[in-house]
């Protein structure tokens, strides 16, 4: 008995929930509820789970006020017996219209989850990029430009309801993983480096493990003006990939694209003036 009420306590009060986080999955992060424990995570589901619920039994009405055929209702004793472990009413319902159309709106469920969910998902991928600061995120900025105003009412809509519930959940760097930005990223060391963000990788718990950039160059450690006296640039490029710890930042920040580069003209003009101020060894 006990077993069954759990069974349908996931079945129809937290699998929705399940269902819609992993289709928005497939385009933006959800992790866990912030602050959240495991208990308070899955009551949490109850709250979209019964609003998919009632999406479905919209539908369901809509399709049987519209449809020429007497369509039989949601058969909520089928669900009661599931419960309660009453066989001989299960027996009896078996093989009837009542069943099959039951059976259908558990299956309109996991449709409208999973629809609302890839809905939603998408049009929080889009929305990130519909709010890019230009002098920031440039590409991002592009993009939005090829958003029609219809396209952005719809992503309004989709991402306004949904969003009271499921805000908590999504995981803000993940928006630089969309736009992939250039940041200054200060290490416990005393490191300095500058690069594009490519992605984040979190561990089992969904905590964020470390960071990965591209495009990378390094400041160096030593004193500027010694560095210029022996003729050097005190940033330097680094190739590939480099992979950061996230334990290790101290301190991450976006900066406009074309930041870098004026620093390092800068001090190449001053490594310059440097070098040319030195007497002549002969």
């Amino acid at each position: 008995m006990t077993g069954l009420v759990l069974l349908a306590f996931f079945a129809y009060l937290y699998l929705p929930h399940v269902l819609f986080k992993t289709a928005a999955e497939l385009f933006v992060d959800l992790g866990r509820k912030q602050n959240a424990s495991q208990l308070e995570e899955i009551a949490s589901a109850v709250l979209p789970s019964a609003l998919l619920h009632l999406l479905t039994l919209v539908l369901f009405w809509i399709i049987a006020a519209v449809s020429p055929l007497n369509l039989p209702g949601v058969d909520w004793s089928l669900i009661a017996s599931a419960i309660s472990g009453e066989t001989r009413q299960l027996a009896a319902i078996l093989g009837t219209r009542q069943m099959y159309w039951t059976v259908a709106y558990a299956v309109g469920v996991i449709g409208v989850a999973a629809g609302n969910g890839a809905l939603y998902g998408r049009s929080r991928y889009l929305k990130v990029i519909l709010s890019a600061d230009p002098l920031l995120y440039p590409d991002g900025a592009k993009r939005a430009q090829q958003v029609s105003r219809v396209r952005a009412s719809v992503i309004f809509i989709a991402t306004f309801i949904w969003d009271f519930i499921y805000s908590e959940y999504y995981v803000a760097i993940h928006r630089w993983s969309i736009l992939s930005p250039f940041v200054f990223v200060k290490a416990k060391e005393g490191q300095l480096l500058h690069g594009r963000f490519l992605r984040y990788d979190r561990n089992r718990d969904g905590e964020i493990e470390a960071i990965t950039l591209v495009q990378v160059s390094r400041y160096t450690r030593e004193k500027l003006y010694e560095v210029l006296a022996r003729g050097m640039n005190p940033i330097s490029r680094l190739e590939g990939e480099i992979y950061i710890k996230w334990d290790e930042i101290v301190d991450i920040n976006v900066t406009t694209p074309a930041k870098l580069t004026e620093l390092w003209q800068q001090y190449e003009n001053e490594r310059i003036r440097a070098k040319a101020s030195q007497p002549d060894a002969g």
